[in-house]
């Protein structure tokens, strides 16, 4: 279960920033990091649940920054 939706965040991810950069359209850039930062949480679990605390607690932090960030830039938090 978790490989697959971790391949579908993943193609979200390549799909819609790959349009940005082809198009050059920079407004698409939330819709990409919100699903960016929740592969980074699955992935940040997962590390935790192989005792990679390091990693995991890394990968954790960064997925709460793209949230904010996502956040600031697409609602004006």
């Amino acid at each position: 279960m978790r490989t697959i939706i971790t391949s579908v965040l993943s193609g979200i991810v390549i799909i819609v920033a790959g349009y940005s950069l082809f198009t050059g359209d920079r407004s698409v850039v939330p819709f990409y990091m919100f699903p960016l930062a929740l592969l980074l949480l699955i992935t940040g679990i997962e590390r935790l649940k192989e005792n990679k605390t390091f990693y995991g607690a890394i990968s954790i932090a960064v997925s709460t920054f793209v949230f904010f960030v996502a956040g600031y830039t697409s609602f004006g938090l």
